[in-house]
């Protein structure tokens, strides 16, 4: 005699109403102006605390200026106005800038 056994197996994915997205980020910097080879890091803090997708993406809307890292870490390159964005991964599109 052979006996069977059911499993069912339920997968809950995080997503919709129940994906927490992130709503603001805020940049802090302890200053923004840097002499040419200077660097600093940038930190960021994103809300809510309890966000499914953290994290960030850097970029420099003038790299001939100003370099950032993935993890917020800047470098004067030459002269000039830069400002360095960090935009959640999430789909919410929310982006923070700090002007250089």
């Amino acid at each position: 005699m052979k006996k069977f056994c059911t499993i069912i197996v339920f997968v809950v994915v995080a997503t919709g109403a129940f994906a927490q997205l992130v709503t603001s980020i805020s940049i802090q910097g302890w200053k923004q102006t840097l002499r040419v080879g200077e660097s600093m890091q940038l930190s960021a803090e994103v809300m809510p605390q309890n966000a499914l997708n953290a994290t960030l993406s850097w970029t420099s809307s003038n790299p001939n200026v100003v370099s950032v890292t993935q993890q917020g870490y800047v470098t004067g390159i030459s002269k000039g106005v830069a400002d360095v964005s960090a935009t959640a991964t999430d789909g919410s599109n929310i982006t923070a800038n700090y002007s250089m």
